[in-house]
């Protein structure tokens, strides 16, 4: 078993022990498994974008060899688990901790996001992975904060920090995940545990993408917002 496919395994075995409860399965399924596939389907296309453009190049021998699309299957599969675990991570710290009262310090802290990311997109914008990467961040950023009606940000932004901490760690010990080579010139070059900044910006939009599919789907599935 590749590295890819074991971390895949290892996030879903750890999701499904997250998510243990038989009440919460039961009663959200549904938002659980929208969300995941939604959010699946989108950062596949996002991969095949970026590899049919050659910002990311794959070392298939590194992998079992199956492939979607010009992507290993390991990464795909990372599409979808991902989304699971963020959403069993951040059910678990709602549960635990279930005070939402900082949640009136996160839009001041949303708007300073979004100023970087224009930023971003204004000093990189010849760097194609980077300007891509900052304007889905600002979009989905903006929506949610300023046309989304319910608050979960405060509980989203302690959930993507355990994450991105998670993927800084596990980075530091198995390098690059699924051999995904990076296109230098299309970069901020800079790094962190070896991984182009950029790619915590993708799972910060991947996790928020998720949070708010689940909370929507939740929300309308219980009559509640």
């Amino acid at each position: 078993m590749t590295t890819g496919f074991l971390l895949n395994l290892v996030l879903f075995l750890f999701s499904l022990y997250l998510c243990s409860s038989r009440a919460f399965l039961l009663k959200n399924w549904k938002a659980i498994l929208y969300s995941v596939l939604f959010t699946g389907i989108f950062s596949t296309g996002v991969c095949v974008a970026f590899v049919r453009y050659q910002l990311i190049h794959y070392d298939f021998n590194q992998d079992t060899g199956f492939e979607i699309a010009g992507i290993p299957l390991a990464a795909v599969l990372l599409c979808f688990t991902v989304p699971f675990a963020s959403i069993a991570i951040y059910q678990s710290l709602n549960q635990r901790y279930p005070d939402n009262s900082l949640d009136r310090y996160t839009l001041a802290f949303s708007n300073m996001l979004l100023g970087l990311c224009v930023a971003f997109v204004f000093f990189a914008y010849t760097m194609a992975y980077s300007v891509v990467t900052f304007m889905l961040l600002f979009l989905f950023l903006l929506f949610i904060e300023f046309r989304n009606k319910m608050r979960f940000m405060y509980r989203f932004y302690r959930t993507y920090g355990l994450i991105a901490l998670s993927y800084f760690l596990v980075s530091m010990a198995l390098g690059t995940i699924n051999g995904a080579a990076y296109h230098v010139a299309h970069t901020v070059k800079f790094n962190l545990a070896g991984v182009p900044f950029e790619n915590y910006v993708l799972l910060f939009v991947m996790v928020l993408f998720t949070i708010y599919l689940f909370e929507a789907f939740k929300s309308r599935n219980h009559g509640t917002a």
